[in-house]
């Protein structure tokens, strides 16, 4: 099940291009391109609804929207179907907002352990992000790596 976009202003979800495998890939990349770009927004979607007052419901629909922003391809909204693991890097005061200069993005099926090998895609801001070796203490003074660990991902260009 997909997020439900009409409340964000999004009619049709025909229009989005499903990332499937590497050819996928670097389609979108060729299309749009992670320099000088920026998070506009985020939306997330942890599955947790209030079915009434006391009792809470769930859904295996973790999902995130991130829209980005370039002076080169214009706006480009990424949907992240059933969201593993992610971190965001917050405001960060030694670099103008949060320029993203490079990026990753690649295919895993070694990320869930020797029991498993289940496909996910993953996404971050930095070339040199590894996600089986990610461990960062938090320290407030360095920036840090934002990325998504999600089962699948599609996009679209948006309009202004």
């Amino acid at each position: 099940m997909y997020y439900d976009l009409t409340e964000y202003g999004f009619e049709d979800e025909n229009t989005w291009t499903e990332i499937e495998n590497d050819e996928d890939i670097a389609e979108f990349l060729e299309k749009f391109v992670f320099h000088d770009v920026f998070i506009e927004s985020i939306v997330y979607e942890s599955g947790t609804r209030a079915l009434n007052k006391n009792t809470m419901g769930f859904e295996a629909t973790h999902n995130m929207i991130i829209t980005f922003t370039s002076c080169w391809c214009g706006r480009v909204e990424v949907f992240f179907r059933t969201v593993r693991k992610f971190s965001l890097q917050g405001f960060y005061e030694h670099i103008f907002g949060n320029e993203i200069y490079d990026y990753y993005l690649k295919f895993h099926i070694d990320l869930w352990g020797k029991t498993r090998d289940s496909k996910v895609i993953v996404w971050a801001d930095s070339s040199w992000f590894n996600p089986k070796n990610y461990c960062e203490q938090i320290d407030l003074q360095n920036e840090s790596i934002t990325f998504v660990i999600a089962d699948g991902m599609k996009w679209r260009f948006i309009k202004d």
